[in-house]
């Protein structure tokens, strides 16, 4: 029969966003940067301000590749819908 094979699988990326507001001096760096950057290549856009010219939140973004076993990927998703849902209600 011979050694079964063992494949592993990229499910999905883990995925963490979150919101950051900060402070004015932080964001007076921020802007300086973003248009040192602009008067090199007019074609970029800021996202530091909303379209009226309010400061806008700055939104963070984490990103790490979640390997599983090729074995492990049933259990793994029901576990993780299970998990999902049981949030969703918390959150309504």
């Amino acid at each position: 029969m011979g050694n079964p094979r063992l494949h592993r699988m990229c499910v999905t990326a883990l995925i963490i966003l979150t919101e950051v507001r900060p402070s004015s001096e932080l964001h007076d760096l921020l802007h300086a940067i973003v248009a040192k950057a602009i008067s090199q290549r007019p074609q970029m856009k800021s996202l530091l301000f909303t379209e009226v010219g309010n400061v806008a939140p700055l939104h963070v973004s984490l990103t790490r590749p979640l390997i599983l076993w090729t074995k492990e990927k049933e259990a793994f998703l029901t576990a993780f819908t299970n998990a999902v849902e049981e949030v969703r209600y918390l959150v309504s």
